[in-house]
């Protein structure tokens, strides 16, 4: 399979304008402001892991290009964890205790876990024999997991409107 990395380059560009304008505007800083910066970062940082994972993709060792996505799927789902914290800080202008863990911390863990597990098993990609990315049967637990926050924020905001 043929990949673009041009889409990588287009989001670090926009990424890093963006925490440039943020940087510029020289507000106060208040935690949910470095919380947004920090998810952002994480997506800047997954992006430069993403290129790289392409870029290697056919010629490198089968180990690294395993941790390379691995580290890009875990990273999505700190960034968005993050995301969720800063629109539940916005909106409820607090973190609820023990939903933090419920709702932030408990995704990264299972999809880490999970990682893990795939390392063994091969259930949610596989890097193939010519050490090329190939989804596996479970892979579809990753949009689950997408799934999982879109719904979260979006009750979030229909709960306090």
């Amino acid at each position: 399979m043929k990949y673009n990395i041009w889409l990588d380059l287009c989001s670090i560009c926009i990424l890093l304008s963006l925490i440039l304008s943020y940087r510029l505007k020289k507000t106060i800083s208040i935690y949910r402001n470095n919380v947004l910066v920090h998810a952002v970062f994480c997506l800047i940082v997954n992006s430069f892991v993403d290129l790289a994972a392409i870029s290697l993709d056919g010629i490198g060792a089968p180990n690294l290009l395993y941790f390379l996505h691995s580290v890009k799927f875990i990273l999505i789902c700190v960034s968005l964890s993050m995301m969720l914290v800063y629109s539940s800080l916005f909106i409820n202008r607090r973190i609820h205790g023990r939903n933090v863990i419920k709702l932030f911390i408990a995704p990264v863990i299972f999809i880490t876990i999970l990682f893990i597990i795939n390392f063994y098993l091969n259930i949610g990609f596989i890097i193939t024999s010519d050490r090329h990315f190939k989804s596996g049967p479970y892979f579809v637990l990753i949009y689950i997991l997408v799934l999982y926050y879109f719904f979260m924020f979006t009750f979030m905001v229909i709960k306090n409107r």
